[in-house]
């Protein structure tokens, strides 16, 4: 059904009225004292029999402009009977606002986007302040069970280990999300050197070295940087590390592997990742790799990529060249991505991060809240198309419009729409991109096969085909999927994990960079720290955990 300006059937407005006349606590006490449902079947509107209020505390989005005045809420209020009272966190203290309301015993009726951890999940879930959610999908679910069918690992990974769920997730269809880190190599330098796509880390070496050596970008200097990646922060692993090691040994985000019997280890202490080490020191004590990979950050990789004058990087690891390039530049045009490199002992991997498909802690419902079933049937419709398109693409005819018979989506199926306004800035009149609820199965969007792949409107076209032809072959046999910790078995390991983090950072840092030579005596001392800093626990902690949800993944 078409609507351009929000417009509502009259049976809403005589519900919004009905609120808005003061018979509504006379009408919810009645509810409640005669056991009768407040909501109305699954799949219909309004959800309420009666209107009601409900308090949310939101995550706050620089791209809306006002929650309670914006055009979507009202229409929704409309629609469902069920008039939100707000309480929107910043986006700057999102954490810290959430983490006081958490603690406070006086509770929202449901959190919304506000970035719920998995530890708050099976903490304030196992404490009674957030409630168990299996039973309420089951019955009042109904376009989010299509989420369930389709993505058949969703329910294992947003259900904690006591078998409840806590929260509904975000969940994406975008492949590429899923190989965030690609290798994208300037084509036009290797096309004018007449350099074949490199296959092995050998091979990589040789185009590195060309590069260097053979001015590429043809200013008659020596300014050219084969390759650079941005640093990682914290404890996490740069995309560098990610990229290069999987080509010696199955490495996740956390530095784990997992067999095809389902037996935890770790990558850090292997002869493999030795190997690994070694061949990044090789590239970098060569000036193939950019000594400041280790230490650049974003703001300052993307003023290096847009430096005036030539064009100086040769290749980078990242998601997109959206990452360090303006898609409006044509440097970003010679960037392809190529496929993981195969290490001498033939080890060929993408790196892989499930949790790019299922976000958990989108939304989550309080132990103050008198209508659970309601706040369900609320947000279930952010599952189904409509819905979707209508609370976080925008309006038909405005922000988008459906696709023209034969247009193609970026996946190469039939496509359902098309942007035709910008995707940007601040609005007020809908949740532009807003993190609840899910756009899996409804990402359709109109793909560019043609002159525009290399453009803006082409990015998700360009970034599927690399995934699709060059990432997804080389996918992992096994992978640790996005987890939850039982709070005795996750509290021992949180200070290791943090210093081991820290540490494997620190050091392969300084192996990669010849600041201390990779000998058996330097290497062998490495291994032994980890060990000392309870390594062993940590794998022992994450197999006990990886059980427990295989075990609700009845596998």
């Amino acid at each position: 059904m078409k609507r351009t300006a929000f417009t509502v059937l009259l049976s809403f407005a005589l519900a919004a009225a009905l609120f808005a006349s003061g018979g509504q606590s006379q009408q919810q006490q009645s509810s409640q004292s005669s056991g009768a449902s407040i909501v109305t079947p699954p799949g219909t509107f309004p959800v309420v029999n009666t209107p009601i209020s409900l308090k949310v505390f939101a995550g706050g989005s620089a791209s809306i402009e006002n929650f309670e005045t914006n055009d979507f809420t009202k229409f929704y209020e409309q629609k469902t009977g069920i008039k939100l009272i707000w309480q929107v966190a910043p986006p700057t203290s999102i954490t810290e606002q959430r983490r006081l309301s958490l603690a406070s015993g006086d509770y929202p009726d449901f959190y919304m986007a506000a970035g719920i951890t998995k530890d708050e999940e099976v903490l304030y879930g196992t404490e009674g302040v957030l409630i168990p959610l299996n039973n309420l999908i089951d019955t009042y679910g109904y376009w989010m069970k299509d989420m369930f069918s389709d993505l058949p690992d969703a329910r294992a990974m947003i259900t904690t280990p006591d078998g409840n769920i806590y929260s509904l997730p975000m969940a994406m269809d975008h492949l590429h999300a899923l190989y965030p880190n690609k290798m994208f190599i300037n084509t036009e330098w290797m096309n004018k050197l007449g350099l074949q796509t490199p296959v092995t880390t050998e091979d990589f070496y040789n185009v590195m070295m060309a590069f260097k050596t053979k001015d590429p970008n043809g200013n008659g200097k020596a300014d050219e940087i084969p390759h650079i990646t941005e640093a990682a922060t914290g404890t996490a692993i740069s995309g560098l590390w990610r990229y290069f090691v999987n080509s010696f040994i199955q490495m996740d985000a956390n530095g784990f592997l997992v067999d095809k019997n389902n037996k935890v280890d770790t990558a850090y202490n292997k002869p493999e990742l030795r190997q690994a080490l070694a061949y990044v020191n090789r590239l970098v004590s060569d000036g193939l790799i950019d000594r400041t990979s280790f230490s650049i950050s974003n703001a300052e990789l993307r003023q290096l990529a847009e430096n005036p004058g030539a064009q100086i990087i040769g290749s980078t690891v990242t998601q997109a060249p959206s990452s360090i390039y303006s898609m409006t530049s044509d440097r970003q045009k010679n960037f392809d991505a190529i496929a993981p490199l195969r290490g001498p002992g033939g080890v060929q991997l993408s790196f892989l991060d499930p949790s790019a498909q299922i976000s958990t802690g989108a939304l989550a419902i309080t132990k103050s809240c008198k209508y659970p079933e309601a706040v369900v049937r609320w947000v279930d419709w952010f599952f189904n198309q409509e819905g979707l398109m209508d609370m976080r693409i925008g309006r038909e005819g405005i922000e988008w419009d459906w696709a023209q018979p034969g247009d193609l989506s970026y996946t190469g199926a039939p496509a359902l729409w098309i942007n035709i306004g910008a995707q940007g800035g601040s609005t007020n009149a809908f949740w532009m991109q807003y993190g609840v609820a899910s756009y899996n199965r409804h990402t359709k969007q109109k793909g560019f096969f043609d002159d525009k792949f290399y453009a803006s409107e082409g990015l998700n076209t360009r970034l599927y085909v690399y995934t699709r032809d060059s990432y997804i072959p080389y996918k992992p046999a096994n992978n640790l999927p996005p987890m939850y910790f039982e709070a005795d078995v996750l509290n021992p390991i949180v200070q290791p994990l943090n210093d081991i983090g820290n540490y494997v950072n620190q050091m392969w840092a300084r192996f990669a960079t010849g600041d201390l030579a990779l000998t058996d005596a330097n290497w062998n001392n490495y291994v032994n720290t980890l060990n000392q800093m309870g390594i062993q626990n940590v794998i022992s902690a994450y197999q006990k955990t990886f059980d427990t949800y295989l075990k609700n993944a009845g596998k």
